[in-house]
């Protein structure tokens, strides 16, 4: 028994760039992270940069957990896809 999922091209396409937002913040996240760590923190506020953390943060679980509602098809995870263009 082959039970294969069958899904439009269209909910590829909106995975595939979900992935791929997803990973760029990340990348911004650990940049940012490691520019923290090689500067002199004397300046550096640590409200500011836990603000940018967290923002950073959901950034990647918002795109992520439509990534998985898509690949679960859930009905929600089509509104998070199109928040994070919008």
């Amino acid at each position: 028994m082959n039970t294969r999922i069958k899904r439009p091209p269209s909910v590829w396409l909106t995975q595939t760039l979900l992935i791929i937002f997803a990973l760029l913040w990340v990348g911004i996240l650990v940049l940012n992270l490691v520019r923290l760590v090689g500067t002199d923190s004397e300046g550096q506020s640590i409200l500011r940069v836990a603000m940018g953390f967290s923002v950073s943060l959901f950034f990647v679980l918002l795109l992520l957990g439509a990534f998985l509602g898509l690949a679960k098809e859930r009905f929600m995870a089509s509104g998070l896809g199109s928040f994070h263009w919008s």
